[in-house]
């Protein structure tokens, strides 16, 4: 219904939940997220819905009471922490994190080309940093060991980024994938990562600007370094070339024909620092009918406050 009204995915993303109608035995995630990659935004719309879902007392949301969201870019100090009940957690730790916690979740992530993961890496932190892009300082980030084979690094296990990755690494990346991850994918499976764990949720649907952007002010054309990059990031390039070949994402089962009956509208309202957003939930038919009838008429929609039906927030850093 929805996902036909909009056009850029490049810009905007609008992901269906189709409800997964038999209950399956409901795990929570753990995202794996290696930087770069659009993980934000994937992190950022299972978040809001899930935000929403908590908020509504008739919610259709099949998490229970266990509704915690958060992330730990570092294993989390208190011993609290880890006996937590969540929804969702993510991390930027290196594959193993999720063990020391004491549920048993489902696991997920996305990697990238490391020519656009490296190029993404160094336009947004000089966007974050105000510091003008330059050829110079591109070639010293791209030949800073931290930066090198990341992905590999990460879920490989490796538990210190600033070192090279032993030769071989991305076999035991790949290993742990197959067979300790629930769905895997690229960066250009996000709204189909997105997609899957809505309707394994039985979550709202998700409208929203792909957040935590790099401005054109920051862009830098990479493609002179393309040789020097996979050279330096051949465990991470094969890394890559397995995953686009051999995706993952289950079937659920037997889905309902319709999407889910409320949509998540996010906006981003702050990226000069870091990325802030703010979630509104909306009823589906009738956003679809309004944007029917401004297509080609309006830059940006409109919703009246009789149209809300619950309010949530997020913020993140990618």
């Amino acid at each position: 219904m929805l996902e036909a009204l909009f056009s850029d995915p490049n810009r905007t993303l609008c992901v269906e939940s189709r409800i997964d109608r038999p209950d399956p035995p409901y795990r929570p995630l753990f995202f794996y997220h290696v930087p770069k990659t659009g993980g934000l935004s994937f992190f950022v719309a299972l978040s809001a819905a899930i935000n929403f879902a908590n908020k509504r007392a008739d919610r259709m949301g099949a998490l229970g009471p266990d509704t915690r969201i958060d992330r730990f870019d570092e294993p989390p100090p208190h011993r609290r922490d880890y006996q937590a009940a969540y929804a969702a957690l993510a991390s930027h730790a290196s594959y193993g994190l999720h063990h020391r916690f004491r549920q048993s979740f489902l696991l997920t992530t996305i990697v990238r080309d490391p020519l656009g993961r490296v190029r993404s890496d160094y336009t947004y932190n000089s966007m974050r940093h105000r510091r003008p892009v330059s050829g110079a300082g591109f070639e010293a980030m791209l030949r800073d060991e931290i930066n090198t084979n990341r992905s590999v690094k990460q879920l490989g296990g490796l538990s210190r980024f600033d070192q090279p990755a032993p030769p071989g690494l991305y076999e035991q990346a790949i290993e742990t994938l197959d067979r300790a991850f629930h769905a895997f994918g690229t960066h250009q499976d996000v709204s189909r990562l997105i997609r899957l764990y809505l309707s394994y949720y039985r979550l709202p649907n998700i409208l929203m600007d792909r957040v935590n952007t790099t401005t054109p002010a920051y862009q830098l054309d990479a493609t002179p370094w393309r040789a020097e990059i996979e050279a330096r990031n051949q465990q991470d390039l094969r890394l890559y070339e397995y995953v686009r070949a051999h995706r993952r994402f289950p079937e659920l089962g037997e889905t309902s024909a319709a999407c889910h009956p409320v949509t998540v509208i996010i906006n981003e309202v702050d990226n000069s620092d870091r990325s802030a957003s703010r979630g509104l939930g909306v009823d589906t038919a009738r956003l679809a009918q309004m944007v029917e009838q401004n297509r080609g008429r309006a830059s940006g929609l409109a919703i009246s406050l009789d149209w809300l039906v619950g309010e949530g927030s997020n913020r993140g850093d990618e």
